[in-house]
């Protein structure tokens, strides 16, 4: 059973480099809190990632395609914290 508040409000990007953004969130103030990486044998990989900031998290989704654009998926409780992206 989905209860109210179960789903976390998210946001897709489509970004040129998925390791710039990624160093560029403790600029901004985020802890990275656990991250785990796969990684195929063409060279296409897979991170999974939370970050804290001020007491709020978001989770970060995202694929690495070495033919196209990189896809991000952003998710938190807080929608404020999506804006900043």
């Amino acid at each position: 059973m989905i209860r109210e508040g179960d789903i976390m409000p998210s946001k897709v990007i489509r970004i040129e480099d998925l390791d710039t953004f990624v160093s560029s969130l403790p600029d901004k103030g985020f802890k990275e809190e656990k991250r785990k990486r796969e990684k195929d044998f063409w060279g296409n990989y897979s991170v999974k990632s939370t970050y804290s900031k001020d007491g709020d998290m978001i989770k970060i989704i995202a694929t690495h395609d070495r033919d196209v654009k990189d896809v991000l998926i952003i998710k938190s409780k807080n929608k404020n914290m999506l804006e900043e992206f």
